[in-house]
């Protein structure tokens, strides 16, 4: 019976040694194959579609590719892609596991412990760079790349301690990475001079390292007196990109409204309407999701950069979220509709994509998964009884069509000031805009004290300072009564209130029966006769109306 066996490195011992062993192995394994042929029974198949020729090629190996016995096997290619056969035989790391390029591996280590996993150089072989230093032969150039690292936390141990009170900082699994063959188990205590470490932030860790072998990398549970049990993750290693992904960069979520139960979130503008492709993104399947938890829900606390516990421990998940595609705001997003919050509470939503966006699976690049920046916000604590019986409602008094009233004659007096010349010296003025120069050029001495108070200084309304730059002006203040109604007009909830003492006279003003010392909605020019004495007035209102956008609902 031929065999062949490949060719082996010369003037070693451990050649030969690996070669009688692998001998034995294929020769039972040969001779096991032709007894099961005789009794007219099927070999077993191999769960890798590689399998290792022997002979004339019609011999199949009945073992995976992977490992036996402490054998890693494997089906070798050179750079032109064709087949090489059984070329390389080597030991795995002692109690580790293998990474392949873009597959996820999941792991449970209990606290205190570590697991151990390598990236061999086979798995990543087919997609080096060449990278030759200057002045040095191409033949004897080395070969390297970058491979990229991530881990993510998908569950955490318990809190003992739950009576004291207060949940200390979860403990984050620490990543030990070496890619050096005199430190294949790398960990706490190990040569820091021959591996790094990277704590997980937040459930998730990547590192990228430029390498020319294996990779050996540790996953080690810290111990903490606080806690009890294990961690469940996921690991993956890449040459193409990282597998899972976070961006703590970009504001991606943006929050638009919500009440006491729901809550209305979209995601920025995918695309510019006016792109060929527009309809497009309106008419596929929306490829992010989001997942909401109140704040105070330690179930993810310390694991919010982490997909799979999002996916796993969120009090709101995909299920939970009504998710559509929207032009508001004229340009496509995608937008979600929150149910089931509770009045008054905050919460934390966290935008997500499922894998890539194209491949959620194991096996294809960035398919991990991608979270961004969590987004706080708060439901409203109550809503106004309007439409509802006497008993139901705020006050007997006065009703919300009351409120609305009032609040808009308060708004229109305070955004759009009536105001008059800079020379008057009536009592009831108050001085504006005093920082800006007047008509002709001139302005106030620099030590002038109207300039040091922010009453005084700028308008009321910043749009005078910005886009009318009428200089130095005296106002005629909004009337306190108006304050005043308002406040009492609307539910306490609303929060309205007038301010007091000194804040109260400047910013309103009192009422008089002859002449206009204070502005309110509605306001004549003159009162009892007074009419050419404060003509000045009505026209310097009138001017700023005609640059407010205000105007229209106030007049």
């Amino acid at each position: 019976m031929s065999m062949w066996l490949g060719s082996f490195p010369q003037g070693h011992s451990g050649a030969t040694v690996g070669a009688i062993i692998l001998y034995c192995v294929v020769t039972l394994a040969v001779l096991n194959s032709r007894f099961a042929d005789a009794a007219g029974l099927k070999p077993c198949a191999s769960e890798n579609q590689s399998e290792l020729s022997l002979g004339d090629g019609n011999a199949r190996f009945p073992f995976t590719l992977e490992a036996y016995n402490g054998l890693v096997l494997e089906d070798v290619v050179d750079e032109s892609g064709e087949p090489r056969g059984l070329d390389l035989i080597r030991r795995a790391p002692t109690g580790s596991s293998a990474l392949a390029n873009n597959q996820h591996k999941t792991g449970i280590v209990k606290l205190g412990e570590i697991h151990w996993w390598y990236f061999p150089k086979d798995a990543w072989n087919g997609k080096t760079i060449n990278k030759t230093s200057e002045g040095q032969d191409h033949d004897n150039s080395k070969r390297s790349t970058a491979v990229y690292l991530s881990l993510t936390t998908c569950s955490k141990p318990n809190f003992d301690k739950s009576d004291s009170g207060h949940v200390p900082a979860l403990p984050q699994l620490e990543v030990y990475i070496s890619t050096s063959e005199s430190l294949q188990r790398p960990g706490p205590g190990g040569d820091s001079r021959s591996q790094s470490k990277v704590n997980a932030e937040d459930g998730y860790m990547r590192i990228a390292t430029q390498v020319q072998g294996d990779v050996y990398v540790g996953v080690a549970a810290p111990n903490n007196s606080d806690y009890s049990g294990s961690y469940s993750y996921e690991i993956a290693a890449s040459v193409d990109g990282y597998y899972h992904n976070v961006d703590d960069e970009d504001d991606f979520l943006h929050f638009l409204d919500t009440d006491m139960k729901a809550a209305l979130l979209t995601t920025k503008n995918l695309t510019d309407l006016s792109s060929p492709n527009t309809s497009s993104w309106l008419n596929m399947t929306p490829r992010y999701t989001i997942f909401v938890s109140s704040f105070n829900d330690t179930a993810i606390s310390g694991l919010h950069r982490s997909y799979c516990a999002l996916d796993r421990h969120a009090q709101i998940g995909k299920d939970g979220v009504e998710v559509s595609m929207t032009t508001r705001g004229m340009k496509p997003k995608e937008q979600f509709f929150i149910t089931g919050l509770n009045r008054s509470s905050v919460y934390t939503a966290i935008l997500a994509m499922d894998g890539n966006s194209t491949r959620p699976k194991n096996g294809s690049v960035g398919g991990g998964g991608k979270v961004w920046k969590p987004l706080k916000f708060t439901t409203k604590a109550d809503q106004i009884q309007c439409d509802a019986p006497s008993e139901s409602r705020f006050s007997l008094a006065v009703g919300c069509d009351d409120c609305g009233r009032a609040y808009k004659q308060w708004l229109c007096a305070v955004t759009i000031p009536r105001c008059t010349d800079f020379s008057s010296t009536d009592k009831f003025l108050q001085v504006r805009n005093a920082g800006q120069k007047f008509i002709n050029g001139s302005s106030l001495s620099g030590n002038d004290p109207l300039l040091q108070s922010p009453v005084t200084n700028q308008s009321r309304n910043s749009l005078i300072d910005s886009q009318v730059r009428p200089g130095p002006y005296k106002e005629v203040l909004p009337c306190q009564d108006v304050c005043y109604n308002l406040a009492m007009s609307c539910p306490a909830a609303l929060g309205f209130s007038c301010p007091d003492g000194n804040w109260l006279n400047a910013s309103y003003g009192t009422r008089s029966e002859d002449i206009i010392t204070c502005n309110y909605p509605g306001a004549e020019n003159y009162l009892n006769g007074a009419r050419d004495s404060y003509q000045s007035l009505w026209t310097s209102f009138c001017v700023i109306q005609s640059h407010s956008p205000h105007y229209n609902n106030c007049v």
